[in-house]
């Protein structure tokens, strides 16, 4: 897969001067998620940031209440998205390097593909 990526990132492209990136941190306060639906398209790219701290301990209530606010995320982005056949997600996990350990990283990512896959 690395050799993939690596080839997709050395090709050149050129988009000329019709390419607009645009990037919104929605935060993940609740009070937001009315706003999801004017947002949330299946042109965009979404990357969802987690607190890997709070999931490298599965018995640790927080660790619930981290999956329910991705697991929140990906069914409003899945809702909003899956009318033209869905949009990428990317996970991004913070605080990485409060947590050595390749075990518990490779954990966390079981974790997330047996919830999420």
């Amino acid at each position: 897969d690395e050799e993939i990526v690596a080839a997709c990132l050395a090709k050149e492209t050129n988009f000329g001067d019709d390419l607009v990136i645009s990037i919104f941190d929605y935060g993940g306060q609740k009070v937001f998620e009315a706003l999801h639906s004017l947002f949330l398209t299946s042109y965009g790219v979404y990357i969802c940031c987690f607190n890997m701290l709070k999931l490298a301990d599965p018995s640790d209530p927080a660790c619930e209440e981290e999956l329910e606010a991705l697991e929140r995320w990906m069914s409003s982005i899945a809702i909003h998205t899956m009318a033209k056949g869905g949009a990428p997600i990317v996970f991004v996990g913070t605080r990485k390097d409060q947590l050595p350990d390749p075990v518990t990283h490779g954990r966390i990512s079981v974790t997330l593909e047996t919830k999420f896959s």
